[in-house]
């Protein structure tokens, strides 16, 4: 099958997203299938993609766009590059609903009767709604409201997040979960490599850990109140962040744990990629991640993926799978409920260890590439004969 994938920015500090798509990409060609990668801001797309290397996707880039997100627009001469594109696909595949090019290159699909899937990635549930809720209120009634109706599906990557873009969407809804390359975790490297970069691990005390980006969303005010809340009650533990965010945040982060008292036992890593992460997942006890919102949640499934057990908030719209994996506990993002769960399991190192065991167990299930790629593909078909029959 022949998939076009859009994505407007191909740039990694943007978050889970465009790893998601880079992965997706990826299996799908690994799989036999012919996939083109179409981006603007081509910043971190795989050198191999770019030389049309044999079994990889063929990953092209257009000018940018005029005006600023969420209006922003192709102006005629590009539109008319990507309008082969689209004509040779036999599907085209859109990600994320607030950006304007998505709107125009819906309009193309329908105009040469092509379909194509939208993978909200969870900007159409109530926390995203609630942020600038007029402007996203109008800008889906105004301008986005074809691009919602024309998809052939929605899709969805959680049960939880479906049920939230019902509310607003009356289409088909397709949930499936985001392909993780799960190469990475297979053979574990262990926690040396880790212990040799950070030696803070070394120092006996236990260890709890949250990685990924940092800023308010993710609730890392939360998680450092709760660690103070853990030393007020005579417990040692250390926390490491690791991650990037913007400077001002990160400043303000550290004035608050100098301001709960924590003092050195905070420690912010900044980011940390690869074998390297996966080590540092494993030396340490847990992973907390109290994120006020969260669609899919990739580092939960990573931590789990590498054995280590993980605190999680009911903001992750993957709550319900991950509970069910037995590798996690799902906790209210709250200071003394995070500091609760976090203070039981390190004291239960069995229960930790089980965790862990069934939490990799249930990843390597429930995202196993080869399967989801099938219903990936089978989505796609589905799309695609409904629109040939629409058609005849």
């Amino acid at each position: 099958m022949r998939i076009l994938h859009y994505l407007s920015e191909i740039d990694l500090s943007h978050g889970g997203v465009v790893r998601s798509v880079l992965d997706l990409s990826d299996s799908l060609a690994r799989a036999g299938h012919e996939i083109t990668l179409l981006t603007f801001e081509p910043r971190d797309l795989p050198p191999a993609w770019t030389e049309n290397t044999r079994g990889s996707p063929r990953a092209l880039s257009v000018p940018w766009p005029n005006f600023a997100k969420p209006i922003r627009r192709f102006d005629g001469g590009t539109l008319s590059s990507i309008r082969p594109l689209i004509a040779q696909a036999d599907i085209l595949h859109l990600h994320v609903p607030w950006e304007g090019t998505n709107v125009q290159l819906s309009r193309l699909a329908c105009q040469m009767g092509r379909p194509y899937i939208l993978s909200t990635h969870g900007m159409l549930d109530d926390w995203a709604m609630a942020r600038n809720s007029l402007t996203k209120h109008l800008y889906l009634r105004l301008i986005a409201r074809s691009l919602i109706f024309g998809a052939s599906a929605i899709h969805c990557t959680a049960e939880g997040e479906r049920a939230e873009v019902a509310k607003r969407v009356s289409r088909p809804v397709e949930v499936l979960p985001l392909i993780l390359d799960v190469s990475l975790y297979q053979n574990l490297p262990g926690p040396e490599a880790a212990r040799r970069r950070f030696p803070s691990l070394t120092g006996g005390d236990q260890t709890v850990l949250y990685l990924g980006r940092l800023f308010e969303a993710k609730g890392l005010e939360t998680l450092i109140d709760a660690a103070a809340m853990l030393r007020e009650g005579g417990r040692r533990i250390r926390l490491l962040i690791a991650g990037v965010g913007d400077p001002a945040y990160v400043g303000a982060l550290r004035q608050r744990a100098a301001a709960r008292g924590l003092g050195d036992n905070v420690e912010l890593l900044g980011p940390v990629f690869g074998a390297d992460k996966v080590s540092l997942f494993q030396a340490c006890d847990l992973v907390v991640l109290p994120s006020t919102h969260e669609n899919f949640g990739f580092v939960a499934v990573e931590a789990l993926a590498s054995g280590v057990p993980a605190v999680i908030s009911r903001g992750f719209q993957t709550s319900s799978e991950l509970e069910r994996s037995g590798g996690v506990a799902v906790v209210d993002p709250t200071p003394r409920s995070v500091a609760s769960k976090v203070a039981d399991l390190l004291d239960r190192p069995e229960q930790r260890a089980a965790m862990g065991a069934k939490g990799r167990a249930f990843v390597f299930s429930w995202l196993d590439p080869a399967r989801l790629v099938e219903r990936y593909a089978s989505m796609y078909e589905r799309a695609v004969h409904t629109a040939r029959r629409r058609d005849a």
